[in-house]
């Protein structure tokens, strides 16, 4: 028998992986995956970090230290990086609007580009001063049909 199926039979404690080392591995891979979720790298560095200091009070009996460090070291870096282009999406959706200042200027130069003499009218636009057939007619003077 090995040393660890004795300890086991014997009734002491067996050397197994922390709680808290698979959450932390997971919750920081998800967080470089998906920058905008750095809230899971904030709970990733809470849990790698708790499970690293309670394996180095006890290595004999708890397992997973290499494991902790890569979940706490992922969830560093996705703070470091996801945390600025979070900032940079979120930002821009509260203060500039629904389309935001740079799609708005982009239709602005696109409005300016246009020739004006060329116009879409569609069925659904009525007015009182000519009617539909009317407006088809002046729309393929001005817009030969192709």
């Amino acid at each position: 028998m090995s040393e660890e199926q004795t300890t086991a039979s014997a009734g002491g404690p067996i050397n197994k992986r922390h709680k808290f080392v698979l959450p932390a591995l997971i919750l920081g891979g998800v967080s470089v995956a998906v920058p905008i979720l750095f809230p899971c790298a904030i709970a990733a560095l809470v849990l790698g970090s708790i499970a690293l200091l309670r394996i180095n009070k006890d290595p004999e009996h708890l397992r997973g230290k290499g494991l902790a460090i890569v979940g706490v070291a992922t969830a560093g870096t996705s703070i470091v990086y996801g945390l600025p282009v979070s900032i940079a999406i979120i930002i821009p959706l509260l203060f500039g609007g629904a389309k935001g200042p740079v799609m708005e200027r982009v239709d602005t130069e696109i409005e300016s580009a246009m020739p004006m003499h060329i116009q879409y009218i569609s069925p659904d636009a009525h007015t009182t001063d000519r009617s539909w057939q009317e407006r088809r007619a002046l729309s393929s003077i001005i817009v030969p049909p192709r």
